[in-house]
């Protein structure tokens, strides 16, 4: 795999390094949340191997694919992607902020 994430937020503190993905954020391409499932899929697979090779064993990953007013949540667990039943919108931002904060909690 190779490419650029859209997005990336890490377990540790800030550095201009990347060192503990966990949570990668996709723009979907043509306001399509489906067109952005792969990348954003992609995106946590590279997220895990790389947490991998650096002996920073982070079991679960999350990720998100967002038209900036419709956003869908994922999670990888062992082999596992999870699609979130719900689909949440901007105009419920307090429901997005708090999927994101469940998230930076659990981490």
């Amino acid at each position: 795999m190779n490419g650029e994430c859209d997005y990336i937020f890490s377990k540790k503190p800030q550095t201009f390094y990347i060192n503990a993905p966990i949570f990668g954020l996709v723009g979907a391409k043509k306001h399509d949340i489906d067109l952005g499932m792969p990348q954003c899929v992609a995106q946590m697979i590279g997220a895990k191997v790389f947490n991998k090779n650096r002996n920073n064993e982070i079991l679960t990953i999350y990720g998100c694919i967002t038209t900036g007013e419709e956003w869908l949540f994922l999670r990888l667990d062992e082999q596992e992607v999870l699609i979130d039943k719900e689909k949440y919108f901007i105009k419920d931002v307090n429901l997005i902020l708090g999927v994101l904060q469940q998230i930076i909690d659990r981490n």
